[in-house]
This record gives structure tokens, sequence and C-alpha cells, in this order.
């Protein structure tokens, strides 16, 4: 009787609409599952799915394809060397001074002052290791997204995997990798246009505006915000430097700059 009953459960579960019907909870169960996750937030639909499949994958690098030739620090000329020289003195002295009437101490701002070609570029490069070396993040904003490839390429090579990318040209994926490898502390220099300023950064040390006077470091949509400014607020919470660059200074900087509100009792000279 027992034998009987066991090969009709067998063949039951072997005919074609035993089958069906398995078929179709299955399918109604995977449907379940989508219209479940179709009701998540965006960026929590994106970990979700991107965490199910993450096991045994590669990190997603918008620069893996791209052969980057390792580069070495260049000898400074004497505008650069007095430029370097005071931001390393600022980042070894962790120097605040009092810049308003009530004698509140902020981080220092320097304004690096010097026409394109100058070699602004190296000196930010030669600070971020000293930065690096204390075992501090940098943050570089460029202004535009265009700019990021060549930038980052320049940085890659210097720095190689220590560099992360955040703009809205990546995808998804990309993205996501990026972030967490620098919330997780492996990527310590972060690169990108304005929304870059807000990168989850481990023990901040320096921020890097190039082109500090360009207009696309104002959002125009909500949330509305200045890069510059934010970047000054970030120095504050996070007691670091930041260094601003161009070769045309907007107003607010160059006149903050004369009356020594923003830059160092000796700010970098032009590096012509």
């Amino acid at each position: 009787m027992l034998l009987r009953c066991q090969r009709r459960a067998r063949q039951s579960a072997t005919s074609p609409s035993t089958r069906r019907r398995s078929d179709d909870s299955n399918s109604r169960h995977n449907e379940a599952g989508k219209c479940q996750r179709s009701l998540l937030p965006k960026p929590l639909k994106d970990a979700v799915d991107t965490d199910s499949h993450r096991a045994g994958t590669a990190v997603r690098n918008p620069l893996s394809s791209e052969p980057i030739a390792p580069t070495q620090p260049l000898r400074l000329n004497p505008a650069q060397s007095a430029a370097f020289a005071e931001i390393q003195k600022a980042l070894a002295s962790h120097t605040t001074e009092f810049i308003s009437d009530n004698e509140t101490k902020h981080p220092l701002t320097f304004l690096l002052h010097g026409v394109t070609g100058s070699g602004k570029t190296e000196v930010y490069m030669q600070a971020m290791a000293e930065v690096l070396e204390n075992g501090k993040s940098v943050i570089a904003l460029v202004p535009e997204i265009s700019l990021t490839p060549q930038t980052a390429s320049r940085f890659v090579g210097r720095f190689g995997d220590r560099v992360a990318l955040l703009h809205s040209r990546l995808s998804d994926g990309e993205r996501y990798d990026q972030w967490h490898r620098i919330q997780k502390g492996e990527a310590d220099i972060v690169i990108g246009p304005r929304s870059a300023i807000f990168a989850p950064v481990q023990k901040l040390g320096m921020l890097i505006i190039d082109e500090e006077h360009s207009d696309s470091y104002k959002s125009e949509t909500a949330p509305r915000y200045h890069a510059r400014e934010v970047a000054q607020k970030r120095s504050d919470l996070a007691n670091c430097l930041v260094l601003l660059g161009s070769a045309t200074p907007s107003l607010e900087s160059f006149h903050q700059g004369a009356k020594r509100e923003l830059s160092a009792p000796k700010p970098p000279r032009p590096c012509f």
C-alpha cells in the first residue's frame, strides 16, 4: 500500500499538469518579488540588486580599460617651490588663523593663482602626497565632467588605485562601487565635479578646487549649493586645508585673499 502511494506521488509530481502548476507558482513568486523591488527607492533597489550579485565579482573601475603610465614627482620651479613650501608648512603645523572680528578660528585656505600651464597640477599632486603620508584623504574637484578623465589619468599615474571617480556619467554599478571604495577607505583620493564634494571620505585632509572661478560649481537645481562654500564648511568640520586654483580667480576669492581672510599669511605666489 505504501509503495503504491509513493509511485502515485512520483507520477503526479512528474505529470505535465503538475509541472505547469509548479512553473506557474514559481512565475508568480518571481513576479511578486519584482513588484516588491519596484516599490523600493531607487538607491536601495540598486543596492539590493547589486549586492545579490556581488560575491566573487570584480569592482567595476571606470579607468580599467585605459592604460596609464606611472609618473614621478617633477622638480618644481622657484614659484612652484615657494607655493608648495607654504602649503607644506600649513599641513605640517595644522595652522589656523584669526579671520574675523570675533576671533573665530578657521583652517587656512590657499589661493593658488597661476596661468594655464603654469604647473598648478604638479603643486596639487605634491601637496596630495603630503596629505596621504599623514594617513588622510583628499577631494579634488574639477569644473566639468569632461575634464574628470584627463585629471584622473594624471592622478592615477602618480597614485595608482588609490584614486576614485564620482560623476553622473558613471553607470549605476560603477558609481556604487566607487562610493563604497571611498566609504571603506580603499580609495583616499576622490576626483569629480561639484557633487564629489559630498564624497564619504575617511579622515579628510585637504580639499582642492581647480578653476575655482567656474560657474559650474554652483548648483542651479535643488538642493542649491556652491561647491566652494560646501568645501569651506567641510574644512571647518574636518579642520583641513582648502586649496583653490585658478588663472582668473573669482572676485570673492581674490577680494578675500587680498584681505587675508582666506589666504595664508604669505599666500602662494602665481606659478609662472
